[in-house]
């Protein structure tokens, strides 16, 4: 029997009130509580992740989080990788997994495979060979990747 008003993540909800732990809310599909939105479950817990409400960097759980304009966000030089991780910024030319990990640095790169990249980056599912460059279709120039513009001869 589980008693409705006290009911801890996972447990039976069937309203926000019914849900006891902080920062949950009752996912009424499924009728259990949940973490609330921005926030993620730790060790039975719903800590603050990247885009949480905050009032101090104290109440940003992910390393390389602080507290701006009353949100967390990832610190200067860091992009987030999901809710609760913010990951270096890369270099063009540097090893990367994400596309935000380049453009924060170089406008219009992209993080890609390329035949000659020999970095190793391990993620949580596989290992991948990326590295920050421009699209195939784009050239590195006054440190930005820029479109290629085809003239036409007269």
């Amino acid at each position: 029997m589980t008693c409705v008003g006290s009911a801890e993540i996972g447990g039976f909800c069937e309203k926000n009130n019914d849900c006891i732990t902080p920062n949950s809310a009752c996912d009424k599909k499924q009728q259990k509580c949940t973490c609330a939105k921005n926030h993620y479950e730790s060790n039975r817990a719903c800590l603050a992740g990247i885009d949480a409400k905050c009032t101090s960097d104290e109440n940003c759980a992910p390393d390389n989080t602080i507290c701006i304009s009353d949100t967390c966000s990832c610190k200067s030089n860091y992009v987030p990788e999901s809710i609760n991780s913010c990951i270096p910024v890369s270099s063009f030319g540097e090893s990367c997994l994400l596309d935000t990990q380049c453009s924060a640095v170089t406008l219009g790169a992209i993080c890609a495979s390329t035949e000659n990249n020999t970095d190793i980056i391990e993620s949580s599912t596989e290992k991948v060979f990326k590295m920050c460059t421009c699209a195939k279709e784009d050239y590195y120039k006054f440190g930005r990747c820029l479109k290629i513009k085809c003239k036409t001869p007269l």
